[in-house]
């Protein structure tokens, strides 16, 4: 009886520990770019960021911080190109992507428009030996309807920061 009773415990332990194992990992597959501070290297190096199968619900946004460290203060030029991975998936269409300095609207128009092809183009002012962060938002307006239901999309941003002369 009481062996029983040990083996019943044992077991639900071990069956309590392999689902929160489980939900670990997913949230963490989940949150491998998501919600993150991306490091952005400097001096004309390229920092590719991959965004795979980016699926979302109207009222929905995610945020991104792009950290710069500057060795000198100085002015960079950063160049954004949004490349489409899969030219087939349509949440682009629905989403907009935001992109900030400090509280000052930079940027925002829909993902779709911003993969046409033209780089964006600004200019940072760099403290020396400091972060200086944009953020990147991606939001889906709530006024979207069921069109965008199980849409997704998979695109990279390529990113280049060189001194402005």
């Amino acid at each position: 009886m009481k062996r029983e009773i040990i083996m019943r415990v044992g077991i639900v332990v071990i069956a309590v520990l392999i689902i929160c194992g489980v939900i670990l990992t997913l949230l963490l597959m989940n949150e491998k770019v998501r919600g993150k501070v991306l490091d952005i290297g400097l001096d004309g190096e390229i920092s590719p960021i991959e965004f795979g199968e980016l699926k979302m619900v109207p009222g929905d946004s995610v945020e991104y911080k792009l950290a710069f460290t500057g060795r000198a203060a100085q002015k960079y030029k950063v160049n954004l190109n949004f490349a489409d991975a899969a030219p087939d998936g349509t949440l682009k269409h629905f989403v907009r992507v935001k992109i900030l300095s400090g509280e000052t609207e930079i940027y925002d128009r829909l993902l779709a428009d911003a993969m046409d092809g033209k780089d964006l183009n600004l200019i940072v002012n760099f403290k020396k030996e400091e972060n200086t962060e944009l953020k990147l938002v991606y939001y889906m307006p709530l006024e979207v309807g069921n069109e965008a239901k199980l849409a997704t999309s998979d695109f990279r941003l390529n990113i280049i920061s060189t001194v402005e002369n």
